[in-house]
């Protein structure tokens, strides 16, 4: 069984009914409600407070008040315990995690798990799946696009390496990754950060440093497409 509410992404067959309800739901608050906890428990006719809590330490409420929530956020059980393959296509999740701060020295290439995704929603996007790769993001300098804890799906095809302002990638600079927004300016690599009151924690990279900077790719989704 797998819980869906959120195409493209579907849940993995691998991680387990319980990580997908609770992955289900958080991506509901998030996308439906807005982050805003007491938006979804008016909707579930659910107390705030158990929400919250609920969210933050992962326990799952009992059986009535787990189907008001699951009601309200448009969750429904799909009977399946594998993804239909030819309607999906599985990508690898990376040990290594992104910053949008201080850099993550998390860089190897091993991976874990995998996530789903339409395969038509991929082939829509212009890109190959071999070329794709989810990772998990930190820090909370790209918020609100991209919160603390968000996971992201990353090109790596050598198109989404081309840099196009305004337009947010996974970098390796002097051996630590980021995911930062790139923009222009003369003479460096100006990657920042949406959340203003992180700005002190942009890549501000001179142009001839590239023996220390390689751009991995490009960030095309977060729990919402980018």
């Amino acid at each position: 069984m797998t819980i869906d509410n959120c195409l493209p992404f579907c849940s993995s067959p691998h991680m387990g009914f319980t990580h997908d309800l609770l992955a289900a739901l958080k991506r509901a608050h998030k996308e439906r409600f807005g982050g805003v906890d007491s938006r979804m428990a008016e909707a579930a006719e659910y107390d705030k407070t158990g929400l919250g809590r609920m969210l933050k330490k992962d326990n799952l409420p009992k059986f009535e008040a787990l189907g008001r929530l699951a009601d309200a956020s448009g969750l429904r059980i799909v009977e399946n315990d594998v993804p239909d393959e030819s309607k999906y296509v599985f990508i690898p999740k990376a040990k290594a995690v992104l910053s949008g701060g201080g850099g993550s020295l998390e860089s190897s290439g091993e991976t874990e798990s995998s996530l789903a995704f339409l395969r038509i929603w991929i082939k829509n996007k212009g890109t190959n799946p071999k070329s794709l790769k989810v990772m998990s993001v930190f820090d909370d300098s790209m918020s609100p696009t991209i919160d603390d804890g968000d996971i992201v799906l990353v090109d790596e095809s050598e198109c989404a390496k081309k840099l196009v302002e305004y337009k947010i990638y996974a970098i390796r600079w002097r051996g630590e990754l980021f995911v930062k927004r790139f923009k222009k300016s003369p003479g460096e690599y100006w990657f920042s950060s949406d959340n203003e009151d992180r700005s002190h924690k942009d890549c501000h990279i001179p142009i001839g440093s590239e023996e220390d900077f390689a751009v991995i790719g490009r960030i095309i989704w977060a729990g919402k497409e980018l």
